[in-house]
């Protein structure tokens, strides 16, 4: 018989390694939510990774260069101004990518969502956002992503990187989060200690 953890939090540390990244894993597939935690920031990204993760926040930023992209078609790298960094001007690849900044109350990320998210989450196909895009323009497109989203509590499920440029999330999935107002505001309160 399998012990399940559905509904509990618990609390790993020394997550980026060993023993700590293989309880972290063990309790993750046994249901429970895992606040994994480490000094060693590329390990515990390493271990998020690994066992997926979700985090909650405010999208602060709707950047400027989510919509269509093009992509080198030999190593998939966002191509910048008709040009890959690693194979020169060539011509790309469409690709559907949105960028978010995800702040948590404590600090910021970057928040990327691939094709297939970005689908699920406009509800639209890229083909559509195509359409869109190239009857609408780029920057219209961005406008109405930050009418829509900026400022708006989500909870993301996927992966994080961290590298020389900080903290990346990679979404799986992204969705508004419904917590209520009222428990949202207690959380806060209780998390700085707030007597009301």
């Amino acid at each position: 018989m399998e012990i399940r953890f559905e509904g509990q939090t618990v609390m790993v540390t020394g997550a980026a390694h060993g023993f700590g990244r293989t309880i972290a894993a063990a309790f993750a597939t046994r249901g429970a939510s895992v606040y994994a935690c480490d000094v060693e920031g590329e390990g515990l990204a390493e271990t998020v990774d690994i066992i997926g993760g979700a985090c909650s926040g405010a999208i602060v930023d709707v950047r400027g260069d989510c919509g269509i992209i093009q992509r080198c078609p030999e190593c998939r790298r966002v191509l910048r101004d008709g040009a890959c960094a690693e194979h020169g001007d060539m011509p790309g690849e469409r690709d559907l990518r949105l960028r978010f900044v995800l702040d948590d109350g404590i600090s910021c990320a970057s928040l990327l969502l691939n094709r297939e998210s970005s689908e699920a989450l406009l509800g639209k196909s890229m083909e559509e956002v195509v359409e869109v895009f190239d009857r609408d323009g780029a920057e219209t497109f961005v406008n109405q992503m930050r009418e829509q989203w900026f400022g708006r509590s989500v909870v993301m499920r996927g992966r994080a990187i961290v590298d020389e440029q900080g903290a990346m999330l990679m979404a799986d999935q992204l969705e508004l989060d419904t917590t209520p107002v009222q428990q949202r505001s207690e959380k806060v309160r209780e998390q700085w200690g707030v007597i009301a």
